[in-house]
């Protein structure tokens, strides 16, 4: 059986799990780490024909202007936990990874995490219906460029605040009504992410607690589009 190309789009990147996951599937595609720890690898499970580390293929956003390269180093000297070994073997997988690393778009974003924001994205946004769009548009244009498979968009960046729902967040065309509205976020950026990866029938995953996919409006359009 051939095995399928997976990509996998990190928003927030070169945060601390994105950049451990980049380096560590570097690291197992190339047999410098063994999968001990790692869920899929117990009995269970290894009869599936799950996904090897090298099967995946890494993108994502990211509102810093840096590198895998750099955010492992950063990490690796401050705290040993990246082998300085892997990173000099793993470099031209990392250089690639950061290469389809684009820059967010800068809306629903906290006021302490959009502090940190140092690269603009071309085109600025200013309602979430156009965030979705700038979204859906990279998503697409990975996938179509890496001819993946199967797209899963695994939002790693930092926890939002509470974001309360109201009725508009109810269905799809209540929340359609409102994409438009500029001003305060009608969505938080986690938020924006689910439905853009839904409107193409990606599959969204939820690392933090944030919002994301979490309102009735999210589930009416995955279960439109097949996405899970």
């Amino acid at each position: 059986m051939a095995r399928r190309r997976v990509g996998l789009w990190l928003v927030g990147a070169f945060g601390g799990v994105g950049t451990t996951m980049t380096v560590g599937l570097a690291a197992m595609a190339k047999g410098l780490s063994d999968q001990t720890g790692l869920t899929t690898d117990l009995p269970a499970f290894r009869d599936l024909t799950l996904p090897e580390p090298g099967d995946f293929v890494v993108g994502g956003h990211e509102i810093r202007e840096t590198t895998f390269e750099a955010s492992a180093e950063e990490f690796r000297a401050a705290s040993g936990v990246f082998d300085a070994e892997w990173l000099r073997a793993c470099g031209e997988e990392l250089a690639a990874a950061s290469a389809r690393v684009r820059p967010a778009p800068r809306y629903g974003l906290s006021p302490t995490v959009a502090k940190l924001g140092d690269w603009n994205a071309s085109s600025p946004v200013g309602t979430a219906r156009q965030a979705i769009d700038q979204i859906a548009g990279d998503l697409e244009s990975f996938a179509k460029a890496e001819k993946v498979d199967h797209l899963i968009v695994l939002n790693v960046s930092s926890t939002e605040p509470p974001f309360r729902t109201a009725t508009a967040h109810e269905s799809s065309d209540a929340l359609e009504a409102i994409l438009d509205r500029p001003g305060d976020p009608v969505l938080p950026s986690s938020s924006l992410y689910a439905l853009a990866a839904f409107r193409g029938g990606h599959t969204y995953i939820n690392f933090t607690p944030s919002l994301g996919a979490s309102f009735p409006a999210a589930h009416a359009l995955a279960a439109q589009t097949g996405a899970l």
